[in-house]
């Protein structure tokens, strides 16, 4: 993915002189924002535009291109495509195309699907990745690429300067809308990187995670999605990538209106919306439900830190705006004001003037309209040292006494010097509208996170303890561990070295990962790997093989033996035709040395029934699922303290 993000040479296929035009816009969005490399306009009609000499063909274009932005009329795509044959037997060169014309396959109209079919067959013949069709194009903030063809909004001075934020949308609309919302903002909203995806006909959501999932630049990753057609393998990569990641999603298509809208719109199946927020909250994802919620949690964590737990204290200059907040925190059950200690109320009231109301109810505080900068600043302090507080709602209004330019500039400083305000989120709500916009300016500046209104902060918050219990529930897996390469095409793992065992740190799990990735590419080149899983490994057992495969003449035959390396040695197995009874399970142990160890062996007694159900479980999961063609469950591992049975490692072949 790195020549999508970083290319050295980008051509643009159907740029234009005319600035109304999709094409002009992409060029001077590279202009403007000062990509370094080589921009290549290409339109038959033109010999110059904004300063960059324009080529008449894709094949003509003299320098290195990595990446081809397709912004031209869909009907084109076969005369281009031929240009793009005869560049890459000449050259070979392009790593990406970005597709941003419409009217391809999403129309499900012959002709749209045909455009689409031939964009992919040149792609594929020279493995060349694709973006869109349907797109609005890439943006990478820190490398200053911009292929898209809108005024986002964004100041062209903010590009280069950091961000952790990287978003991926199936909409080009909605890309542009949430670009252009975050550029309306007190603070300008920055990305890492940010990528309008449409139709997926090749780089889809999974692509970009795997990606973004050791892409050091990425703290937190957002998502617009209307669908997919991979749900289970995206499901496997959410999991894997928000163990490590914040991924926040705006999943639209709740209803069966929206879900059709979505069907239509990018040609994706938007699915039962029910399975798609239940994978959600399996997967730790973090769901949103409007484009502002979106917007505010990506900031959140991208500016602050991780709340500890859910003790949410709210600290209020006024009365109304702290009821209309704990009703907003009421909501949330995962959300709780704390009990804050004796020495922390006595120690805020000291700070504060007579009528403040002090933790009435607990995890409270009101210091009124009248409230200074120092009782402003001082009581938020002493707050977060409570060590029942795990996050704080600070709201102001800023009444017209109160230097709000001071305030912000005295809280970024109190932000500085306080260990916990840098390892606890503050959700600042700083009300007022745009008379309130000099002091939330000072403070994004400087890295706070503010919010217009308390039930926005409370959602913000919400969000990141709920990431924050997920994360946290990820790292009791505990030592030591196993790890294994995920990969369809890679069935007997440890053969090509993609196993290791007994991994008990951090550093010995990364030293394993490099250890798995580096074998799986020598010792099976080719094969597609989604990843390393990382599992808590199991004690020592006595291992059971189980197994399935089909014989030509009388289909399925189940087996079962000694398991591990035995298997190799001893070849102590025994068969039936399926399907079988609980007497034939019985039989097939009473012919291998499994009898006797479930009589005892070296002062251990395995329990002989949980082989039993172990081959009727077995048994029918292959008569109802007859494609299964092999099953391989080795080992089983059984356990004589009381332990239930565990399969430790299994491999289930189906038919194609």
């Amino acid at each position: 993915m790195k020549q999508l993000f970083q290319p050295d040479g980008i051509a643009v296929v159907g740029a234009s002189s005319n600035p109304g035009k999709a094409g002009f816009v992409a060029i001077r969005n590279m202009r403007e924002k000062g990509y370094p490399g080589k921009v290549y306009p290409v339109n038959p009609k033109e010999t110059e535009i904004l300063g960059y000499p324009c080529s008449p063909s894709l094949a003509e274009v003299e320098g290195h291109v990595d990446l081809v932005v397709l912004i031209m009329p869909s009907r084109m795509i076969y005369s281009v495509m031929d240009d793009l044959d005869r560049r890459m037997e000449e050259k070979g060169d392009v790593k990406f195309i970005v597709c941003a014309a419409a009217d391809y396959a999403e129309t499900k109209t012959p002709e749209g699907i045909d455009r689409q079919a031939r964009l992919m067959r040149t792609a594929e013949k020279y493995g060349i990745r694709v973006v869109g069709p349907n797109c609005i194009g890439v943006i990478d903030n820190r490398s200053l690429v911009d292929t898209t063809f809108v005024d986002t909004g964004v100041p062209f001075s903010s590009f280069g300067q950091p961000s952790g934020i990287t978003f991926i949308s199936q909409s080009g609309a909605l890309a542009s809308t949430i670009l252009m919302e975050g550029a309306g903002r007190v603070e300008p909203v920055l990305y890492n990187k940010f990528i309008s995806i449409g139709n997926m006909a090749d780089v889809d959501f999974v692509d970009l995670l795997n990606y973004f999932e050791t892409d050091d630049s990425t703290r937190v990753i957002g998502i617009y999605m209307e669908g997919c057609g991979n749900g289970r393998e995206l499901a496997e990569t959410l999991k894997r990538v928000s163990r490590k990641k914040p991924i926040v999603v705006l999943k639209v298509g709740r209803s069966a209106l929206g879900g059709a809208a979505a069907n239509s719109h990018t040609g994706s199946m938007a699915g039962s919306d029910a399975v798609y927020d239940a994978m959600f909250k399996q997967t730790g994802v973090v769901r949103v439900d409007t484009i502002d919620e979106l917007i505010d949690t990506l900031q959140a964590f991208d500016r602050l830190p991780l709340p500890g737990g859910g003790n949410l204290f709210l600290y209020s200059q006024a009365g109304g705006p702290g009821i209309y907040c704990t009703d907003a925190i009421a909501r949330w059950p995962q959300l709780k004001m704390p009990l804050v200690s004796d020495d922390t109320k006595a120690r805020l009231a000291a700070t504060q003037q007579p009528m403040a109301n002090i933790c009435h109810p607990e995890g409270y505080a009101d210091i009124t309209a009248s409230a200074s900068v120092r009782n402003h600043v001082d009581g938020l302090q002493i707050v977060l040292q409570d060590e029942n507080v795990d996050a704080v709602v600070f709201i102001t209004v800023v009444p017209t006494f109160l230097p709000q330019e001071e305030l912000a500039r005295e809280l970024v400083k109190m932000t500085e010097t306080t260990p916990q305000a840098q390892e606890k989120p503050v959700f600042y709500c700083v009300m007022a509208g745009a008379y309130t916009s000099p002091a939330r300016r000072i403070m994004e500046q400087a890295g706070l996170c503010t919010f217009d209104a308390p039930d926005k902060a409370v959602l913000a918050a919400k969000n990141m303890c709920n990431y924050a219990a997920f994360e946290a529930a990820s790292r009791q897996l505990g030592f030591p561990v196993a790890m294994k390469v995920l990969s369809d095409d890679i069935l007997h793992k440890t053969d090509v070295g993609c196993v290791v065992l007994n991994v008990t740190d951090v550093d010995g799990m990364q030293a394993a990962y490099d250890t798995i990735m580096a074998n799986a590419a020598k010792n099976a080149p080719g094969a597609r790997v989604q990843g390393v899983l990382a599992e808590q490994m199991l004690p020592k057992g006595f291992e059971v093989l189980l197994g399935v495969s089909t014989d030509p003449q009388f289909g399925h035959v189940i087996m079962a033996g000694l398991g591990g390396v035995l298997v190799e040695l001893l070849h102590a197995v025994s068969l039936r035709v399926l399907p079988i009874t609980r007497q034939d399970a019985e039989d097939m142990i009473d012919e291998t040395p499994l009898a006797k160890a479930c009589q005892g062996l070296r002062g251990q007694q395995y329990r002989r029934e949980e082989i039993v159900e172990a081959l009727m479980c077995l048994s029918r999961l292959v008569e109802e699922h007859p494609e299964i063609t092999e099953v391989d469950i080795n080992p089983l591992m059984l356990y004589g303290d009381g332990r239930p049975a565990t399969a430790v490692d299994a491999m289930v072949v189906m038919k194609k």
